[in-house]
């Protein structure tokens, strides 16, 4: 019953990401939307469920177990969320930007973590068997040597890590990186001077070396025509919905997959290939550091993913 743990982690992951529609994510706060969310957590984890047991040629006690312990899930599973959404709400009204963006993903890992750990512990408790799945988790995070699975685990191992890159990773440095969001605009100021020698109150050519140009020319300026100043605003468009984000998963994805076959060395190419579609948004300072932080990010949980995975088939 050790595979049927990962089964239902693989629908957990499957239910709560890609099968997280807009109307659900938007209405998760309202018992009609957290009510639409368990009944697809349970449906897809019966129909996983219900593959493994026909496949395997379970019998119909396991099943109605089965059963027993989606019912559980899918309870805590509510119960968990609506306690999320109200704690969210809480830390969007009390926290700075920075301080919520860190909350929200302290928040959004914990609720993850009870959920993992709530199915688990429930087809634990039902089949009253001990799968030893956290043993066999902490074997394969500390490269444990001589860890061994078998194929058919190594290949849900293997599914879940690709969907916690895609979708959890993707989530979480959304979240993180909330608060340094920049707006789509690049600001340039112009200025033309006639840099006079020695005037009272004047503006002398070495005071351009204070960072606050325009505070300074509102302070010191008293001829009216002595100097001019424009500000040259460039607007960069957007680009389409979640276009950001599939780069991000096809990033995260090819990193994987380099560094299960062991060349990290190609990991510069994707990041400069990356970098192009937004060299002229790298004007913007908040973009470019943005775009940094989100980078090394992605790269990071790619390559611990990556290496994880190359564990298991080593």
């Amino acid at each position: 019953m050790g595979m049927l743990v990962l089964i239902l982690l693989i629908a957990h992951l499957f239910a709560d990401y890609p099968l997280q529609t807009d109307f659900i994510k938007n209405n998760k706060k309202t018992l009609k939307g957290l009510l639409l969310h368990i009944t697809i957590h349970f449906s897809l984890g019966l129909i996983l469920s219900s593959a493994y047991i026909v496949y395997f040629g379970k019998g119909i006690e396991v099943l109605l177990k089965v059963i027993l312990c989606l019912v559980f899930i899918v309870v805590v599973h509510f119960i968990v969320d609506y306690f999320k959404g109200k704690l969210n709400g809480w830390v969007n009204k009390k926290s700075e930007s920075y301080k919520e963006s860190i909350l929200c993903a302290i928040i959004y890992v914990l609720d993850q973590l009870i959920h993992c750990v709530t199915i688990i512990y429930s087809v634990q408790m039902i089949f009253k068997e001990n799968y030893q799945v956290f043993n066999k988790i902490i074997s394969l995070i500390t490269l444990e040597k001589g860890f061994q699975l078998e194929m058919s685990t190594k290949v849900l191992f293997t599914a879940i890590i690709f969907l916690l890159n895609i979708y959890f990773v993707g989530y979480l440095i959304g979240i993180l990186l909330k608060s340094f969001r920049p707006k789509n605009l690049v600001v340039e100021t112009v200025m033309e001077v006639p840099f006079k020698s020695v005037v009272n109150g004047s503006l002398y050519y070495k005071d351009f070396r204070n960072s606050d140009v325009e505070g300074m020319l509102d302070k010191k300026i008293t001829e009216i025509n002595s100097i001019s100043a424009q500000r040259k605003i460039t607007f960069i468009k957007d680009s389409p919905a979640n276009a950001g984000m599939w780069i991000g998963v096809l990033e995260r994805t090819i990193i994987l997959i380099l560094c299960m076959i062991n060349s990290i060395s190609s990991i510069g190419f994707i990041i400069a290939m990356k970098a192009l579609t937004r060299f002229k948004q790298f004007d913007d300072k908040s973009f470019a550091e943005y775009y940094l932080i989100g980078s090394m990010f992605s790269i990071i949980f790619a390559i611990i993913n990556g290496y994880l995975i190359r564990n298991i088939w080593m």
